[in-house]
């Protein structure tokens, strides 16, 4: 009688360890869906916001030649300036942080803290890129204003009077036909 309850009660002991045993299976596997990088594509936050979101990253061309907007004046002039190396350097620093963001295992959380790192340093990247090709422009424009400064101006030439009306009025006149 001893035996078969001792027999009992191990019997109920080993159904729990196996309930145990296979509720931490399960939850491993559950916690291994989220490490993996596998399932990155099918996570609800990242097809609903942060695909749309880093999808220009992704696309950005990586190379500077390939980037849109400098002219050949300003490019040399920000690279002059070492303001072209500077955002390439942030360029390849973000498509890092990007593919990383997507292929290594790491917990669902943290992958997301990622995602949003990168979000930011993106958005801080264009503002930094559309301030420089401002700056580029700015300068590109000062420098011809003092070059014509500069030049002698036809006003203080020997000339009449009426021959200062006449070219401001020729002046005025085509500024009207153009527009």
């Amino acid at each position: 009688m001893k035996r078969t309850i001792l027999a009992k009660e191990q019997e109920k002991l080993a159904e729990k360890i196996k309930i145990r045993q296979d509720s931490i299976y399960k939850r491993k596997l559950q916690d291994f869906a989220y490490w993996t990088p596998l399932t990155v594509d099918a996570d609800p936050l990242w097809l609903l916001y942060y695909k749309r979101m880093l999808k220009p990253l992704k696309e950005f061309p990586d190379k500077l030649s390939d980037w849109n907007g400098f002219d050949e004046e300003g490019y040399k002039k920000l690279y002059s300036l070492g303001t072209i190396t500077r955002l390439q350097e942030n360029l390849d620093l973000l498509k890092n942080q990007y593919e990383i963001s997507r292929t290594v295992s790491m917990p669902r959380g943290k992958r997301f803290i990622l995602y949003h790192k990168t979000l930011i340093g993106w958005r801080k990247f264009l503002s930094n890129l559309d301030s420089e090709k401002k700056n580029a422009s700015l300068m590109i424009s000062y420098k011809q204003r003092e070059k014509e400064r500069k030049q002698p101006s036809e006003i203080y030439n020997h000339q009449t009077d009426m021959k200062i009306a006449e070219r401001v009025f020729i002046k005025y006149r085509q500024l009207i036909h153009n527009n």
